[in-house]
């Protein structure tokens, strides 16, 4: 029994011991090509950015000359695109459980808003 219990405690310590070197390791590093990149603090659209992206936090925002990506890393390429950091969709219908929007006045005239509430939570 005693063997036991020290195996026991042994493969804890072991699994302690892994979680706590996983947890050390350094999150994993994206970066991101803008073709452009809007500058919400300057107001200034900027062009050939990079973005570098450590876990989930934005960790440095250039100019693609002024940084050396490594090979094989994540690289997301949107050299074609504009980056609006910062904005989200904000206009949504939360009261429609589907994306058919045709019986739209139905819903609002025959539900009550209650239900249309508990609906509209589910669906956020």
């Amino acid at each position: 029994m005693r063997r036991v219990l020290i195996l026991c405690v042994l493969m804890c310590l072991a699994g302690l011991a892994s979680s706590l070197a996983l947890a050390a390791a350094d999150p994993p590093i994206t970066y991101v090509r803008a073709g452009k990149l809007l500058d919400v603090r300057s107001g200034k659209m900027l062009s050939n950015q990079i973005i570098v992206i450590r876990g989930d936090r934005v960790e440095r925002v250039a100019a693609s000359v002024d940084v050396a990506i490594p090979a094989g890393v994540a690289l997301v390429d949107l050299s074609d695109a504009t980056v609006l950091p910062g904005l989200i969709d904000c206009h949504t219908h939360i009261m429609l459980s589907d994306t058919d929007d045709s019986h739209y006045d139905e819903i609002l005239l025959k539900q009550s808003w209650q239900y249309r509430t508990i609906l509209a939570t589910l669906n956020v």
